[in-house]
């Protein structure tokens, strides 16, 4: 009996088989295109800490310059890395906003850079970034009729010079950011106001002045500034 029952069961679950083979097929797939995107990453060899925060982070002078470069101080941020389609998953994911490159620790004191034209964008604690014409930015909203962006910088603050020991303090590097509207294929800065706003949704400034008296919002206000963005795409 038993040898009679088995073939009739591999034949009764062929169907199924071509689901587990997809399956397999498909997890295979998805790990080595993890791997060649983890192959490409590597600018070089993987760069130290140190290497970043000192060597690199030099003015044109050579001026030491002090300053964390990175949207988060701490590394314990998971994060998922979009290339081409398909999703991949890192432990220790930062945001180089000084290089405007994706880095992901590998060890206590080293880090390799993901080549950012392998990246269409990128999620780190929960806070989506676009590639937009070789820069990131930041979707805080995305919608038909415009879409606000931001997009953060960094600023070299000289360092004052005492002239009394005749010593000069480091330079410092400061994080900027700026807000950017998208549509369609375009992308220009943004500086919210009554009549950006208006001249952005073509609506005009009193109705816009009553919208936001009724509902308590200001567009000075980053959430109530999305809220106005999520309101008039509707």
């Amino acid at each position: 009996m038993l040898i009679l029952a088995y073939p009739f069961f591999i034949f009764k679950n062929l169907k199924h088989m071509k689901y587990l083979f997809f399956f397999i097929g498909l997890v295979t797939f998805n790990i080595t295109i993890s791997q060649e995107l983890e192959a490409q990453a590597y600018v070089g060899e993987v760069v130290s800490m140190n290497d970043l925060f000192s060597k690199q982070l030099r003015s044109k002078s050579g001026n030491e310059i002090k300053g964390n470069p990175y949207l988060y101080k701490e590394w314990k941020k998971n994060g998922i890395v979009i290339s081409k389609g398909n999703r991949h998953q890192y432990h220790a994911i930062n945001y180089d906003i000084y290089r405007d490159q994706v880095v992901v620790l590998k060890s206590k004191d080293s880090v390799f850079i993901i080549d950012k034209y392998l990246i269409d964008g990128f999620v780190i604690n929960n806070r989506k970034f676009s590639q937009y014409k070789g820069s990131f930015y930041e979707e805080l909203y995305s919608g038909d009729k415009a879409s606000l962006l931001k997009k953060y910088e960094t600023k070299i603050i000289e360092g004052m010079f005492n002239p009394t020991d005749a010593t000069r303090k480091p330079d410092r590097l400061n994080i900027v950011d700026d807000y950017y509207i998208k549509k369609g294929n375009n992308i220009v800065k943004f500086s919210p106001s009554k009549k950006t706003l208006s001249e952005t949704f073509g609506i005009s400034q009193g109705e816009l002045k009553s919208y936001l008296k009724k509902n308590k919002l200001s567009y000075k206000n980053e959430k109530d500034l999305t809220e106005i963005f999520k309101h008039y795409n509707q």
